[in-house]
């Protein structure tokens, strides 16, 4: 039903609610309750034209094995207009084969020109082929290394290039599917933003409302899991640092922490600094960042990765962290914690 004149349109963590005209944050969030700790700080985003019209070149396309990102090389292309009509179409496409060249999703049917011949093709590039030169049986390819093949493609052939969580296509198999794809929003087009703990704000039609960040710790490292539960076991963050590729917590600075994991820190990866100035400092990337042998890598940020990015210096945030801290108690530690003592 469309919303009248008395009414507006919000969503809170993702959920939408029509509320009254005049409803204040704190109407919302008795409304819809959310997550959230007395006093720490909510974002909010208005709904710009930006936003809606601002042409879109990155993808976030999520799969069993995690999350990668292509590029559109050439939004205008027949191929890059092809993509950008119907990505939607491919959520939940099998990966149909895979070899230690490329691998493919599909099929389903395309409107493309297949050509006949070999082509070369670059690690990471992107680009739709038909088997057989049928555009009934098109595939979404993703070029592993440099290689010759014959693909069908149409003439404009490659479309777009992996630009993130490239390690993902090399964990990929016949079993995993595509999960989602979600175009990604330059943060620099959305002008009307704000972090505060004000909850008699007035909200307005279209506001976007984060309460909270969700985390998921990494079984990989749980000594590195069991220092982020420390910093973090009241269920808030505090945002000591923020720069234009992390947010940081330095309420544990100076505790050592074992290096346990070399991943990559691509958007929303926690981090724990393990050597030199600043160790036991808590990092959460906004930004993609190379692996490092300083930062030993303990969980991802899984929901409300957008209150990180409009944080400030000096707020706190309500975090929800998974799985449980007895988890890693009883399963990967089995030892006493100096931070949690029996």
């Amino acid at each position: 039903m469309p919303i009248t004149s008395n009414e507006i349109s919000v969503e809170v963590n993702g959920q939408k609610y029509t509320l009254p005209a005049g409803f204040t944050l704190g109407d919302a969030l008795k409304v819809s309750r959310a997550p959230y700790i007395a006093g720490t700080a909510i974002g909010i985003l208005k709904e710009t034209a930006e936003k809606r019209t601002g042409t879109i070149t990155e993808y976030a396309i999520n799969t069993p094995k995690g999350e990668f990102r292509i590029e559109l090389k050439n939004p205008d292309s027949p191929s890059g207009k092809l993509w950008a009509e119907n990505f939607k179409e491919y959520e939940g496409k099998s990966a149909h084969w895979t070899s230690t060249e490329a691998l493919a999703f599909g099929p389903f049917e395309a409107e493309i020109k297949p050509l006949r011949g070999m082509k070369s093709f670059e690690a990471f590039d992107v680009l739709f082929g038909a088997g057989g030169f049928d555009p009934l049986n098109t595939h979404l390819i993703f070029s592993r290394k440099r290689h010759t093949a014959e693909y069908g493609v149409p003439e404009d052939s490659v479309f777009a290039t992996v630009v993130t969580g490239r390690n993902i296509l090399f964990r990929l198999s016949r079993e995993d599917t595509i999960l989602n794809i979600e175009p990604v929003i330059e943060w620099e087009q959305l002008s009307e933003k704000t972090c505060t703990t004000d909850l008699s704000i007035p909200l307005e039609n279209g506001n976007g409302i984060f309460t909270y960040f969700e985390v998921e710790l990494s079984r990989n490292a749980p000594r590195g899991a069991e220092h982020f539960y420390a910093l973090t076991r009241e269920g808030t963050l505090n945002v000591d640092v923020t720069t234009s590729s992390f947010i940081s917590d330095d309420g544990l600075k100076g505790e050592p922490v074992p290096y346990e994991n070399f991943d990559p820190r691509r958007e929303g990866a926690i981090s724990v600094r393990t050597v030199g100035y600043g160790t036991g400092r808590i990092y959460i990337s906004i930004d993609e960042r190379p692996s490092s042998l300083v930062h030993s890598v303990v969980g991802q940020v899984t929901k409300g990765i957008e209150l990180l990015k409009l944080a400030e210096n000096g707020q706190k945030l309500s975090i929800e962290s998974l799985p449980p801290r007895w988890f890693f108690w009883d399963i990967a530690l089995r030892k006493s914690s100096p931070y949690f003592p029996p």
